[in-house]
């Protein structure tokens, strides 16, 4: 079946799609299942096929869970799809969990300590940064870090190949993969993760996988906060280029950049100019910000200033798409009507901005909605 959604849509529809059992408890084998279910169903239907064509898992869905047990949710979650030629293989990865404290607290808000890029994945060494880049210091969030290696490490056994995602695609014969592209894609907190995954296994100097063995390597963050310093996003650019959309193209359609709405509050994280413009990101009535949205800022910009100390330089972003928001509605007077702005801005706007609304089920898109309800009804806490 011919797909109507081009290769961006297809790829961003299954990202979103990795966190179609966040609000599922069990054991990680047992969420692991469920989404396996949830994900074949959605595959199968002819409602999504005849958006994104034929796909099917090849590996995974795997969860993670940092305190396993039968009340737990899953802190991470990661399958790999094949299209119905094997031309295409996507990584997609799962968001923050608005169930997983782990999530917002270790994975999301660590970022005042700070890893050098050439110690951040034992499973990996020895590593470093290539001979051609001696200058550059990379280093990224001691967050980024733990998620990704969280996703080193997962092993799947519901497809039985009983691998990681690096000895899985390792495996893949050169004869397909030769003639394939491979993508890394997640949303939110799986926009600073998957680019960082992807550098971690493609790095010249040390990575598990070579890029010659694959027509193309691509990275499809949206929505990602920064992971790194400059030079890391460097690094980044340098193994993985960026690719900008054609001239008639939609502005969407690019690849190895983080592709973020310009009014989303999420991707303005951890720059510390970007984090002061959150309380200018709507028109609002207000004469003096809010006491609470205030602190927020302020205890991010302090946590931003503590990982800067620790490395090569303040957090910078990654090559980035910036893409146009539209605001919603009239003034934002009160924290209810900036919390409701700024969830539509991290996750409808995203669905329209790149035009797969259509197809996500309703109760993905509601579990996805609580995730920054969640955070930014903490005390005190970082609205990112």
């Amino acid at each position: 079946m011919t797909a109507s959604f081009d290769l961006w849509q297809q790829v961003f529809t299954l990202s979103y799609m990795a966190n179609a059992a966040g609000s599922e408890t069990g054991e990680a084998a047992t969420i692991a299942a469920d989404l396996d279910k949830k994900l074949d169903n959605f595959f199968g239907s002819d409602t999504t096929q005849a958006a994104i064509g034929d796909w099917s898992i090849v590996w995974g869905p795997v969860v993670f869970e940092h305190d396993p047990g039968p009340n737990s949710y899953a802190d991470n979650a990661m399958y790999v799809a094949t299209n119905a030629d094997n031309t295409q293989y996507v990584v997609a990865l799962a968001a923050t969990n608005s169930h997983s404290k782990y999530d917002w607290e270790e994975e999301d808000f660590d970022v005042e300590t700070t890893v050098a890029w050439a110690e951040a994945f034992p499973s990996l060494q020895p590593y470093g940064v290539p001979v051609y880049t001696p200058a550059l210091q990379p280093s990224i969030s001691s967050a980024t870090q733990l998620g990704v290696n969280n996703l080193l490490g997962m092993i799947d056994t519901i497809q039985g190949t009983n691998q990681t995602l690096p000895q899985f695609l390792a495996a893949l014969p050169t004869a397909t993969t030769g003639s394939a592209q491979l993508t890394f894609a997640g949303h939110s907190l799986a926009g600073a993760l998957s680019p960082t995954l992807a550098l971690a296994l493609f790095n010249p100097d040390g990575g598990a996988l070579t890029l010659g063995n694959w027509e193309t390597v691509a990275v499809y963050p949206t929505a990602g906060a920064t992971p790194g310093n400059a030079d890391f996003g460097t690094f980044f650019s340098k193994v993985l280029p960026p690719v900008a959309a054609g001239a008639s193209s939609p502005p969407y359609q690019t690849w190895n950049q983080d592709t973020w709405n310009t009014i989303d509050m999420v991707p303005h994280a951890w720059e510390i100019a970007t984090l002061d413009q959150i309380t200018t990101l709507y028109p609002t009535t207000w004469i003096i910000v809010p006491i609470k949205l205030t602190a927020a800022i302020a205890l991010a910009k302090h946590r931003s200033n503590e990982g800067a100390a620790t490395m090569n330089g303040p957090y910078a972003k990654i090559a980035n798409n910036a893409l146009v928001g539209t605001f919603q509605g009239d003034e934002i007077s009160d924290l209810t009507e900036f919390e409701t702005e700024v969830l539509y801005q991290h996750t409808t706007a995203y669905e329209l901005l790149i035009g797969i609304q259509s197809v996500l089920p309703t109760d993905l898109k509601e579990n996805f909605r609580s995730a920054l309800s969640f955070v930014l009804r903490q005390p005190l806490e970082p609205s990112v």
